[in-house]
């Protein structure tokens, strides 16, 4: 299939937004977000030459994650920060010099209207979508320290229950490296309750990480962090996104009232 971009602009003027925040005077010191909400593409890029039942894939966006991610944020009372548009135009959680950031070919399908792409057209994808969502998650950030508080980053992500073929076990997972201050006290809430497997750097590993949010905005800062994934087979209905925002909520409210918790990693 060929593919011809007649823009350079990706985004149009009535087009909408490519990063929103909801409840930013949120009470909680807890910065939710969801890099991957939304599988829109901008008229202007014509579906990337896809059709529709392949921007209904886990390829285009993270299945159930924004539902999810609201209602924690909305249980929580804490800020929340989404993405406007699919993974397959930039992907808000790869670097930039990553191969993935711009895919070519994702889980086996090819996307036409990744290639060819000459430089101004890659630099419209980046200028007016990925910079958009970082800057306006560094803004949210510096909010809450400029009040002298060290926010909790608790990014919401949800995986595909095969792949290649192979069955995924974990119901969840949690991503982390070298700061373990959320990581294992969460997980061991939740494997407490004895119905769930839950992953330690499963489906996806942090220990050598591919995340740009990750990178710069939690271990670039030092922030206290949570990085899950839930298994979008499990948050794919309303009832599913409705147990499991109590899950997580549940096993992370007991771990936010402790206020040594609100610290750089520096100063812990």
């Amino acid at each position: 299939m060929s593919f011809e971009s007649k823009y350079e602009l990706v985004v149009g003027e009535n087009d909408p937004a490519a990063v929103t925040v909801e409840n930013l005077t949120g009470r909680a010191p807890v910065l939710v977000t969801c890099d991957h909400a939304s599988n829109l593409i901008p008229p202007r890029l014509q579906s990337l030459g896809l059709d529709a039942s392949q921007l209904e894939r886990h390829i285009a966006y993270d299945i159930g994650a924004l539902n999810l991610s609201k209602l924690i944020a909305d249980k929580l009372d804490a800020p929340l920060i989404y993405s406007g548009y699919s993974r397959l135009i930039v992907d808000l959680n790869r670097h930039l010099s990553d191969p993935s950031s711009i895919p070519i070919v994702s889980e086996g399908t090819e996307i036409p209207g990744n290639h060819p792409l000459d430089d101004s057209q890659r630099q419209a994808r980046i200028d007016e979508l990925f910079w958009p969502y970082h800057n306006k998650f560094a803004e949210v950030l510096d909010g809450f320290q400029s009040r002298g508080v060290h926010p909790v980053i608790l990014a919401i992500h949800t995986f595909t229950p095969t792949y290649h073929g192979i069955e995924r076990p974990w119901h969840t997972g949690v991503m982390w490296d070298t700061d373990d201050r959320m990581a294992l006290p969460f997980m061991d809430n939740l494997n407490k309750r004895g119905d769930l497997i839950v992953g330690d750097n499963q489906p996806y590993t942090a220990i050598d990480p591919l995340g740009y949010a990750f990178d710069v905005h939690a271990r670039g800062r030092g922030l206290p962090h949570l990085f899950i994934e839930v298994r979008q087979d499990l948050v794919s209905d309303e009832v599913g996104v409705m147990r499991w925002a109590t899950i997580i909520n549940q096993a992370l409210e007991p771990l936010l009232d402790n206020q040594h918790l609100y610290s750089t990693l520096e100063q812990a």
